[in-house]
């Protein structure tokens, strides 16, 4: 299969973003930076993969790639609480359903929400593209309505916070194409940089999970600041994505893992904080984080051969 190389790499990026973000530090400018574009920039390019398709086989498909991975991830993450705990962890399973059903932590595993609300996004992203009329003026008063009343049931919330990136790559593919394969492309990736830098100490901290769109004064600058920050640092990594031109067989399969690393990571980043705690040096942590996204590649090498329908494959 054709892979897109750039996205390989903005992809693999991101993902050692995240990783990174969640084991070095609680409160620093490493979560304040990376919690401003790296969501945004995986809505955004599944959005620009988006290929249209009918409602129902649509829900059946992303059910199985997503609601699938989800449960089996909510399994080991629980399970590795029961063996952490020694016990049956009961307020562990109950923190984790309140949780999914309300749109907060999971206890047994609090990355897996992006599943679940990527799963939404791309059923409410194909139907608003399908029939933009119909759907796109009930989308917007959903979103108004969950942003008021601050309600994130079962992410539906974190879900519409994420449906314009989600747009934005679909209808936006070709001018991205043009930017990121332009030859100003590095000094469009480093002023993008600087700007991200600059709101994201404006805006705050934001949280696509906990709705949370920056510590402003005011709530609508927050809405736009997070979205325009969202936008500028995505076109950070993509245009610094498109420099490189060759393929590279470990970029693309971390790329192609990264259900994998989005789940598994919660249990070593668990051993690791209850061992060490928050805030080792910048080289450790980044060498603890290759190391984790090298494990995740191999258990999901090791269960794509036995069990793919547990990643979400045939």
């Amino acid at each position: 299969m054709n892979r897109i190389i750039f996205l390989d790499y903005a992809r693999a990026f991101a993902l050692f973003i995240v990783v990174f973000a969640h084991l070095y530090s609680v409160d620093s400018d490493v979560k304040l930076y990376a919690y401003a574009f790296h969501m945004p920039l995986f809505f955004l390019i599944s959005g620009y993969l988006h290929k249209d398709a009918e409602t129902i086989p649509l829900i059946k498909k992303m059910a199985k790639r997503m609601l699938i991975p989800f449960c089996f991830f909510l399994f080991i993450g629980y399970l590795f609480c029961v063996i952490s705990s020694k016990s049956l962890a009961i307020g562990t399973a109950h923190a984790s359903v309140k949780g999914i059903v309300l749109g907060q932590d999971i206890a047994a595993n609090d990355i897996l929400w992006f599943l679940l609300a990527l799963f939404s996004v791309r059923i409410i992203g194909n139907a608003f593209i399908r029939k933009p009329l119909k759907y796109g003026i009930p989308s917007c008063i959903i979103f108004f309505v969950m942003l008021f009343f601050h309600i994130n049931f079962l992410y539906l919330g974190t879900s519409m916070m994420a449906l314009p990136f989600y747009l934005l790559g679909y209808y936006g593919k070709d001018k991205i194409d043009v930017l990121v394969h332009n030859k100003y492309s590095i000094i469009i990736s480093i002023i993008c940089l600087a700007c991200t830098i600059i709101l994201s100490n404006f805006n705050g901290k934001v949280s696509m999970m906990g709705m949370s769109f920056g510590n402003t004064s005011f709530e609508w600058l927050n809405i736009i600041l997070f979205y325009l920050n969202g936008i500028i640092g995505t076109l950070m990594v993509l245009c610094f994505s498109g420099m490189f031109k060759k393929e590279a067989r470990i970029v693309s399969l971390v790329s192609k893992c990264s259900i994998s690393i989005v789940g598994i990571q919660f249990i070593p980043i668990m051993i690791w904080i209850s061992k060490l705690g928050f805030n080792q040096s910048y080289g450790i942590s980044i060498l603890y984080s290759f190391a984790i996204i090298i494990c995740s590649v191999v258990f999901h090498l090791i269960i794509e051969k036995k069990a793919n329908w547990l990643l979400g494959g045939k």
